[in-house]
């Protein structure tokens, strides 16, 4: 005879990562992130501007993800700040910096 619980399965354990990523894509961190764009709205701000927002939320490398969503959905401007030459294959290039400002004309 079969134990019931042999029949079901356990739904799969949630680790820290899991607890992040809900926690980055949450209403709450998004409406503090806009809240740091509204108070700075003539500012393009990168991610090394919200260390106090990803350390108080534990968040980490969500929170590029999360401001990727967020100017998908045209709450922020986008531009990408290159060091050195824009392309990889260049000896010149050194990386890029992804940054965000508030849309100009945005009143929210």
């Amino acid at each position: 005879m079969v134990a019931q619980l042999e029949l079901f399965q356990r739904p799969p354990a949630r680790d820290s990562r899991d607890i992040a990523r809900e926690k980055a894509f949450s209403i709450e961190v998004e409406q503090e992130i806009l809240a740091v764009f509204s108070s700075r709205p003539e500012e393009w701000l990168s991610y090394s501007d919200f260390r106090e927002l990803i350390d108080k939320h534990k968040i980490h490398s969500w929170l590029g993800h999360v401001l990727h969503r967020i100017a998908r959905g045209g709450k922020l401007q986008t531009s990408r700040l290159y060091y050195g030459a824009e392309w990889p294959g260049d000896p010149d290039y050194r990386g890029f910096d992804d940054r965000y400002k508030w849309p100009e004309g945005n009143t929210k």
